[in-house]
């Protein structure tokens, strides 16, 4: 089934400008009463150099990104409880400034358990030793730990006047990270306990711009909960007040033995992001300069699309196109030129012969 949908929607200015005031409504994040559309992407600081640090950032500059999202490792700035180190490519001080300093912005994600395919989900092993402790619920030892880093974290951006409040590059903060997918079935009433405290808590920092949750559909108001998956272009926020966001755009995952490649093409990702804007903006009736999007999502069957006076139009299984003034194809994502490379598991053509073994200490 092909689905056809008309939008009437006014591109977001993406000219930037550091913001002192940072708020948000239903359709997107404001910036100096400015609404935007911020298109993010990792650069996680301790998984590179110091060294390396301008030319990542200047690549993503050139990718037409508008901000850098970075997780907080807490183990490795506190590999032993309260010894602080800072230094080299765990100086995330510097590395926002030199973001700031090429013109972008910030989504600082603390955490502070990460996931983050790091150790331990970037928690100290200290932590875990702890008497009494249980992490990443409503245990006491745990809130005053995870308190005592959150709240230097922030101090030291503060100091250093990072947040976009101060005239800094931080627009966005977030607190934990995809504790929905566990809360329930592994926490039950202390962790909803324990997510409002979270919220409660770093809103008590007043870093004066947003923080977020993601993967967190109670998230308490006026925290705005985000998607973190394959697929987010059906995602809605928990609050009517929140603008439709996704904190990672999943284009792989991890290879099971035997399994296919759990990956996105670039077709499939730029079909993801389309329908994205699609229906975020058919649902919030954005005014932008007159824009269609057509789209079909059907996976296996192509559509002619009759718009009568504003023509016919071929969408391609599974893609999206947009119509520059609703008569002009300008885009479509089945389109996009890119290589792919598969790997496919061939059948050994000696499957009958013998195999010979040799033990060896």
């Amino acid at each position: 089934m092909f689905k056809l949908q008309w939008l009437v929607a006014t591109l977001a200015c993406l000219t930037f400008c550091i913001g002192d005031n940072v708020s948000y409504d239903s359709n997107a994040i404001i910036i100096n009463r400015e609404r935007r559309i911020i298109f993010s992407g990792s650069i996680h600081y301790p998984r590179s150099t110091e060294a390396m640090w301008p030319d990542l950032i200047q690549k993503a500059k050139d990718g037409r990104l508008d901000a850098i999202e970075t997780y907080i490792f807490w183990d490795r700035h506190e590999l032993q409880r309260q010894k602080y180190d800072f230094s080299g490519c765990l100086d995330f001080i510097k590395f926002f400034q030199l973001i700031q300093d090429a013109g972008l912005y910030v989504v600082m994600r603390i955490g502070p358990y990460v996931c983050a395919e790091w150790n331990y989900g970037g928690f100290p092993v200290w932590l875990h030793n702890m008497p009494g402790i249980q992490l990443r619920t409503n245990n006491q030892v745990y809130k005053n730990e995870m308190q005592t880093f959150t709240t230097k974290i922030v101090n030291m951006c503060k100091q250093a006047n990072l947040f976009a409040s101060q005239g800094g590059p931080i627009i966005l903060a977030q607190i934990e990270n995809e504790y929905g997918n566990v809360m329930t079935p592994a926490y039950g009433d202390a962790g909803k306990a324990y997510i409002n405290w979270c919220a409660q808590m770093a809103e008590s920092l007043n870093i004066g711009v947003p923080w977020i949750m993601c993967q967190e559909s109670d998230a308490p108001q006026p925290i705005i909960n985000t998607c973190n998956r394959f697929y987010c272009d059906n995602f809605t926020p928990n609050n009517r007040k929140s603008p439709k966001m996704f904190t990672e755009n999943w284009v792989g995952w991890f290879k099971k033995w035997g399994d296919k490649d759990p990956y996105k093409t670039a077709e499939d990702v730029a079909f993801l992001w389309q329908d994205f804007f699609n229906l975020a903006a058919s649902s919030t009736i954005i005014t932008w300069e007159r824009f269609c999007f057509l789209s079909n999502t059907d996976e296996k069957n192509d559509a002619t699309i009759d718009l009568q006076g504003d023509g016919k139009y071929f969408v391609p299984a599974w893609s999206v196109s947009i119509l520059d003034g609703c008569n002009k194809e300008v885009y479509n994502t089945a389109k996009v030129n890119s290589q792919t490379s598969l790997f496919v598991k061939k059948k050994n053509e000696k499957e009958n012969a013998q195999l010979s073994w040799a033990w060896a200490p």
